[in-house]
């Protein structure tokens, strides 16, 4: 199932200085390096005076990424959609695993397919 994205949802939050920056983590572990340069760009954000999202995927409970069983409603995708929709950059932290992205992050990223 293809879902248009109508064009009122598609970039508005970029252009908005207010709207908060998004930093988004693939980590599980509570003492990773990722974990800790979310921290670390949180801080500097927040020194700045710049609006930001922490956004650790373990919290979300995403489930396994099935294109017909979440083509209606999931509520951790929709969560995870609108922080998206409403950020007007990104930051995304992941931990390298077997020289790629780790399958959290991976499974975040087939979500937006639903944008």
């Amino acid at each position: 199932m293809v879902r248009e994205t109508p064009r009122s949802r598609v970039g508005n939050a970029r252009n908005n200085p207010s709207a908060p920056i998004l930093i988004m983590g693939g980590s599980y572990a509570k003492r990773s390096a990722t974990t800790v340069l979310m921290n670390y760009t949180a801080k500097l954000c927040e020194e700045r005076g710049m609006a930001y999202q922490l956004l650790p995927l373990g919290a979300l409970e995403l489930p396994f990424y099935h294109p017909d069983l979440h083509a209606e409603t999931c509520p951790p995708a929709e969560f995870l959609l609108e922080a998206c929709r409403a950020a007007r950059a990104f930051v995304w932290c992941t931990p390298a695993y077997h020289y790629s992205i780790s399958g959290a992050f991976k499974n975040a990223i087939d979500f937006l397919e639903l944008t």
